[in-house]
């Protein structure tokens, strides 16, 4: 929840994945959790969006 509250990526175990598979970082955002398990969607994304606002 906090993560969510300082703006921080929110990523799928996939992310993880693909970066070793490339042996380098990949873009975040086609990993970026979108729906939690209470359904609610893009929380993440729009945390992130609210702490970059506040800057």
């Amino acid at each position: 929840m906090m993560g969510i509250l300082e703006g921080k990526w929110i990523l799928s175990i996939d992310w993880i994945k693909a970066c070793m598979k490339d042996r380098e970082y990949v873009s975040e955002e086609l990993y970026e959790i979108s729906i939690d398990v209470h359904g609610t969607r893009q929380g993440p994304f729009t945390g992130r969006q609210r702490a970059l606002n506040k800057v």
